[in-house]
């Protein structure tokens, strides 16, 4: 009896190691195609592109996991620091809970894939969020960090989760988009279109910058905005990371086992 015992512990354990070495093989393979099917988009700062990040199932499950917790938008006040309605933002999101950023079947791999390709340590990323843009609604040119309130967001990755007519992410680089229309309007003819740099939606296409330099100053090239979607609905999901561990991320504090799945 004894002995069957042993060899059923031992069949298990070989079991475990089996999945442990396959789950490590699928990483890896993903891995290696964010990493060879990266196109650099700007060097300053470093804007990159990812075609088929996602599939078009994966896309509709974010999709279909964003849809009934959907809120109206909100935007950090720059003196008060708290998070508060802007006309500068009219689209609707969500925020992934903890409990799913951890144990919800596709997003807790999604979680990894999102901290590999953004070069961050665990524990540095806030929770990610779904948003969806209709026809009209955009973000006016901003910053991800908020430095004056202690907001240093080293590195944003956002994922389109729809294919959509205008609605693409746009980086004046310098130049004035105050009014957010006219640089959205441009037509790659002239020579401040060939400035600007933009990435536009495409369902799985996942877009990685810095807003930070390699010094961590905030790089004043990092200002971007949304430009108003002109057909159907823009989807996307935001993944922002922190430069230093941050008290909400849902692997702060890291424990043994968050640290092995990652």
């Amino acid at each position: 009896m004894a002995v069957g015992a042993n060899a059923m512990m031992h069949h298990f354990t070989a079991l475990i190691a089996i999945i442990s070495y396959t789950k490590a093989s699928e990483d890896a393979i993903l891995a290696w195609h964010d990493e060879q099917n990266l196109k650099e988009i700007a060097s300053s700062p470093r804007i990159y592109q990812l075609d088929d990040f996602l599939t078009a199932s994966e896309c509709e499950i974010l999709r279909d996991h964003g849809a009934p917790g959907l809120e109206p938008s909100l935007t950090i006040d720059r003196s008060s620091g708290k998070v508060v309605p802007d006309p500068v933002r009219t689209n609707m999101q969500m925020y992934v809970s903890m409990k799913d950023s951890l144990e919800h079947p596709f997003i807790k791999i999604l979680v990894r894939r999102l901290y590999k390709l953004a070069r961050m340590p665990l524990g540095h990323g806030e929770r990610i969020q779904i948003g969806r843009y209709r026809i009209g609604e955009k973000y006016d040119c901003h910053f991800d960090s908020e430095l004056r309130q202690g907001v240093i967001r080293s590195a944003t990755i956002i994922v389109y989760l729809s294919d959509v007519e205008g609605g693409e992410t746009l980086f004046p680089m310098g130049q004035d988009c105050h009014i957010l229309t006219d640089c959205c309007a441009t037509n790659g003819t002239n020579s401040v279109e060939n400035i600007m740099k933009r990435v536009h939606p495409k369902k799985g296409r996942a877009m990685l910058f810095f807003s930070h330099d390699l010094d961590s100053k905030l790089n004043p090239n990092a200002v971007h905005c949304s430009c108003p979607v002109a057909s159907g609905e823009k989807w996307i999901l935001q993944a922002w990371f922190r430069s230093q561990l941050y008290d909400e991320s849902p692997h702060n504090p890291i424990t043994g086992d968050e640290f092995a799945e990652l």
